[in-house]
């Protein structure tokens, strides 16, 4: 099987070839044709591409589909690997936490953080994803190279901060800050986990609450249990140097940790 794409005006793609332990490999399976190039001039843009696919003996296999994100490399969205946020009316294609409870879509929105609007919070705006219904919909943080290109960051800006969350309890790690110079800087940040422990504990890290909903979604329906992201306290950057980046944490102590958005102020 190949996916085919194409670089215009942001959205960068490529002709690759599947490959990943988690596809299944269709044995003596040959894709009949490439498909033609995409253009698309929004990464945010879905679109469909159709893969011909038959056996070696001329019969053709059953269809199925595969979902593959395209995005500008640096952005959030290329790093988008979990799907959090869910329907209220069809929550079980959300998975936020390995046990099948998600954030809702509709307790979102009600809480400020509307699709493709803006989640203002301790002085800082950040954006949140544009279509994030069954989609992915944030970083799950880990294993390093998750580099978040942060180059139109004005020259003013003295504070960093991340929008995000913990699951499976709370969490900490050590992100690192590149300046236009080269020169980084390291801070630790952490998030309580996203119920602070079914309400048995109070805010953690210095967390500022970005968005509060009164339920998260089960397979079975909504839980009630008061349900938030965060942003974490206020990093403050070095005088005089510009950010071009910011490096999430490869390794975490806690939990699991949940990135939406980086904003700077």
């Amino acid at each position: 099987m190949f996916f085919s794409s194409y670089i215009d005006s942001g959205a960068i793609c490529e002709y690759r070839r599947l490959s990943s332990a988690n596809v299944r490999k269709m044995p003596r399976a040959i894709a009949s044709r490439s498909p033609p190039p995409v253009r698309t001039r929004s990464p945010f843009l879905p679109f469909t591409i159709a893969v011909p696919v038959s056996w070696h003996d001329g019969s053709t296999p059953p269809a199925a589909a595969l979902s593959v994100t395209v995005a500008q490399p640096g952005t959030p969205l290329f790093y988008f690997n979990n799907v959090g946020i869910g329907n209220d009316s069809d929550p079980t294609r959300a998975d936020f936490d390995g046990d099948g409870f998600s954030l809702s879509e509709q307790a979102l929105a009600a809480g400020g953080a509307p699709p493709g609007g803006h989640v203002p919070v301790g002085g800082f705006s950040f954006a949140w994803p544009t279509d994030p219904v069954d989609e992915p919909d944030n970083i799950m943080v880990g294993g390093g190279g998750q580099t978040l290109d942060l180059s139109g960051t004005p020259a003013s800006a003295t504070r960093l901060s991340v929008l995000g969350t913990g699951t499976n309890g709370n969490v900490t790690g050590t992100l690192t800050i590149t300046y236009t110079d080269g020169s980084t800087q390291a801070a630790t940040i952490g998030f309580g986990d996203w119920t602070l422990g079914a309400g048995g504990e109070g805010l953690q890290y210095g967390n500022l609450v970005a968005v509060r909903m009164p339920y998260r979604n089960g397979s079975g329906g909504p839980d009630q249990v008061t349900t938030y992201v965060f942003a974490t306290a206020p990093i403050m950057l070095t005088a005089g140097r510009t950010v071009a980046s910011v490096t999430l944490p490869s390794a975490l102590n806690g939990g699991d940790m949940h990135v939406f958005a980086v904003a700077t102020g």
